[in-house]
């Protein structure tokens, strides 16, 4: 679902050692091609009822049902709270720590809804936001309900704002459930397509941020097994967008979104602590499973 003309997306095919698969999109079928999970020296570290925990060389990462998780707005370390995830999206830095008498928080950058948060402030970010402060449309990882097929669904969209996202699906008959902004990996396309729209969401990123440096990257991905949908919370050490975007395709994720990186990179299960390389940068964001166990 890209753009105001898209609708939701769905499954119609089957993904395996075939390793094609069809999303069906307004009656369009997009067949493509992915790889599925052949990185060498990945371990499965753990499986909780809720979640598993992997290990592979440089990266890990969690994967849950898209139902399962929930961005909302910490103000702290990761490893401060009592959370299960990984750091959320770009942000504009606060001064202090909490408890110090001076301390502003910093202030989130991109989309970070889910229902409910209305009521609850602290847990809500209407906007995706360029560092010049405009509202920009920006990937957003969207999970909602799926009426017909009865199941919660994923799906990576552009736009700008929670409101205008929520009028989307309500228009299609679906029932948003977690709205996370970042940027747009687009998997189902050409790098330069990649690029071209990563230069269309205004990313001015510094220097070892941008598409090309090399730092921790963070990103939050989708995959359909036997119908159902799953989510991938992922870290990784010193890598370009560009190895994020081909990590994701290696795992065989459909689409993603890149988050914060470099010193901003955190995770935390009862497997695994990331604390970030800034030693606990204080985050505004994290993506958080509902369900640790």
């Amino acid at each position: 679902m890209r753009g105001a003309t898209a609708s939701i997306i769905v499954t119609r095919g089957r993904s395996g050692r075939g390793d094609e698969t069809e999303i069906s999109n307004l009656g369009k079928t997009n067949k493509y091609k992915h790889k599925q999970n052949i990185l060498l020296n990945e371990r499965k570290f753990f499986m909780a009822i809720n979640y598993t925990f992997y290990e592979g060389g440089s990266y890990k990462y969690i994967k849950t049902r898209v139902e399962n998780i929930k961005p909302v707005i910490i103000n702290n370390r990761l490893l401060a709270t009592s959370y299960y995830g990984i750091n959320g999206g770009f942000f504009s830095w606060g001064t202090g720590k909490p408890g110090d008498a001076n301390f502003v928080p910093p202030s989130p950058l991109g989309i970070s809804w889910y229902p409910g948060a209305q009521t609850d402030g602290k847990d809500y970010s209407e906007y995706n936001t360029a560092d010049d402060f405009t509202h920009t449309s920006r990937g957003t990882f969207c999970v909602y309900y799926n009426n017909s097929a009865g199941r919660y669904e994923s799906v990576v969209y552009q736009n700008s704002s929670a409101a205008s996202l929520k009028s989307v699906f309500q228009s299609y008959g679906q029932n948003p459930n977690a709205f996370i902004g970042g940027g747009s990996l687009r998997l189902l396309d050409t790098q330069a397509v990649f690029d071209n729209v990563y230069n269309s969401e205004k990313w001015n990123l510094n220097s070892d941020l941008k598409d090309n440096g090399l730092v921790h990257r963070t990103g939050l991905g989708f995959k359909v097994e036997n119908n159902v949908w799953y989510a991938y919370l992922i870290i990784s050490g010193n890598r370009s967008l560009y190895d994020l975007r081909n990590l994701m395709l290696t795992l065989g994720c459909y689409d993603g979104i890149f988050l914060d990186g470099s010193g901003s990179t955190q995770m935390q299960c009862a497997e695994y602590t990331d604390n970030g390389t800034d030693n606990g940068r204080i985050l505004s964001t994290a993506i958080t499973l509902i369900n640790k166990t």
